[in-house]
């Protein structure tokens, strides 16, 4: 994964460039293999340029890396599947809404949609689940 990659170009085109000096290293087949199961290419190549990151003053994307006494990828990942089996989560809102891939919509990890578990929903006893028109585009 590179700057190069389109995923990456097409996120900078929204976001700005990655920054030179925070690409996190990680060893994505330990992580598939810790998961499970293949990651989606935008999301390891996003993440590989960017780090972990808050865009704008709402969303956390979420990644697996390792520093003591930081944020901890795997009791994340497995604490938030308990809410949702069937998915994978990415990503976290301010307002304690959990972003996810839906690993059921498809065995190819680049073609699964966005949902999100909305918190405020759960707590009023709606149903939590959203889900736009936020499939992510995959280049060829």
């Amino acid at each position: 994964m590179n700057a190069s990659d389109p995923h990456v170009n097409a996120f900078a085109e929204i976001f700005g460039e990655p920054p030179a000096d925070f690409a996190v290293p990680v060893d994505w087949a330990a992580v598939e293999t810790w998961l499970g199961m293949s990651l989606p290419a935008d999301y390891k190549a996003i993440t590989a340029a960017y780090g972990p990151l808050d865009i704008g003053a709402w969303l956390w994307l979420h990644m697996p890396c390792v520093n003591r006494g930081w944020f901890d990828y795997g009791a994340w990942v497995q604490q938030t599947r308990r809410d949702a089996p069937g998915a994978l989560p990415f990503g976290a809102t301010r307002t304690a809404d959990t972003l996810y891939r839906d690993t059921t919509a498809s065995d190819n990890p680049d073609q699964w949609p966005v949902v999100m578990r909305c918190q405020d929903d759960e707590n009023a006893g709606r149903d939590p689940w959203r889900q736009g028109d936020c499939k992510v585009p995959v280049s060829s």
